[in-house]
């Protein structure tokens, strides 16, 4: 007989009892991380994917989880009866979250660091820098065509205005009208 040696330290757990990572650890240790990516706890077809259904844990292996979970919360926990029973019901749910879990990881690790993804990112980052050396350079600014005959029109103007204002800031005139034209737009409403 293999004598299983778990000292967990019970915390809350966001993914639901206070024990589920007692339960978690259990069955790892019991089944082993590879059974338990290729196997699900009930046997049953997923009906969220569509998937070939998955070969059911062995009922005695299940059933020795089951115990040892109980017999932990009799013994060393020492939790009523009632309580007792609520916890040992949710243990096919624990397992079940360890296994997304577990075969959540794998598809992870299986992700190339050098694929599409991170030049897609890098593409992004370089744009982004781009954009940000040249802030201050009107002409760098990408603009639609739609923008660009609207704002003929409003530079024709406010080039006017900054003559008679005496004005000879180098500043885009276009972001100062977004700005006063928003303002006004939203008085208006």
């Amino acid at each position: 007989m293999q004598r299983i040696n778990c000292i967990h330290t019970v915390k809350k757990n966001k993914k639901g009892s206070e024990y589920s990572g007692f339960v978690r650890h259990i069955a790892e240790t019991i089944f082993g991380s590879e059974t338990l990516k290729n196997s699900s706890v009930t046997g049953r077809q997923s009906g969220r994917t569509k998937a070939p259904a998955k070969p059911k844990l062995d009922p005695k292996l299940l059933g020795a989880v089951i115990g040892i979970f109980q017999y932990y919360l009799v013994v060393e926990v020492k939790l009523d009866p009632v309580r007792v029973s609520q916890e040992v019901k949710s243990t096919g749910e624990h397992i079940a979250s360890k296994i997304a879990d577990m075969n959540r990881k794998s598809k992870k690790k299986i992700c190339d660091p050098e694929g599409a993804s991170n030049n897609a990112l890098a593409n992004v980052e370089t744009e982004v820098t781009v954009n940000l050396n040249n802030k201050n350079q009107p002409e760098a600014r990408l603009r639609n065509e739609d923008d660009e005959r609207s704002n003929d029109d409003d530079d024709d103007e406010n080039s006017n205005d900054d003559d008679e204002n005496g004005s000879d800031d180098d500043e885009n005139p276009d972001d100062e009208d977004s700005e006063d034209n928003s303002e006004s737009d939203s008085n208006n409403k």
